[in-house]
């Protein structure tokens, strides 16, 4: 029997896509091994409870071993400053909120700033009120 060219590109063809086949087997195989390994390996890794028995007259060095301490919560807060003849109050009233209260007489541009923890205006260290 002789193979036409027609017949040929077909032979051609189903190769190709049995060898795409194969390799997405593979692939999917392959995938599938992996992330059997890796549960099996999460399972027989021990825990932290495992490995650090908690009691309350013992006290591990280990940072691991220690319980997470709880997220603080947000406490308002508020600073007084007296610049000259000006007022400033300055309050945290949200973790993403902090007003300014600006009191007295303003003549002209005002520049504060603060630096480690001290407020200036115009360069000069503004007195704290508490």
């Amino acid at each position: 029997m002789d193979w036409t060219a027609i017949q040929l590109d077909q032979c051609a063809r189903r190769t190709r896509r049995r060898r795409a086949r194969l390799t997405i087997i593979a692939v999917l195989v392959g995938a599938t091994a992996l992330a059997a390994g890796v549960l099996v390996a999460r399972a027989a890794d021990p825990g932290i409870e495992d490995e650090c028995p908690y009691n309350s007259k013992l006290v591990y060095d280990d940072p691991g071993c220690k319980p997470k301490p709880a997220p603080v919560r947000f406490q308002p807060w508020q600073q007084s400053w007296q610049c000259n003849d000006l007022r400033v109050t300055v309050t945290g009233q949200n973790p993403d909120t902090i007003n300014y209260d600006i009191g007295g007489t303003v003549w002209g541009g005002i520049n504060f700033s603060v630096w480690r923890g001290q407020l200036y205006l115009r360069g000069v260290p503004c007195a704290p009120l508490r």
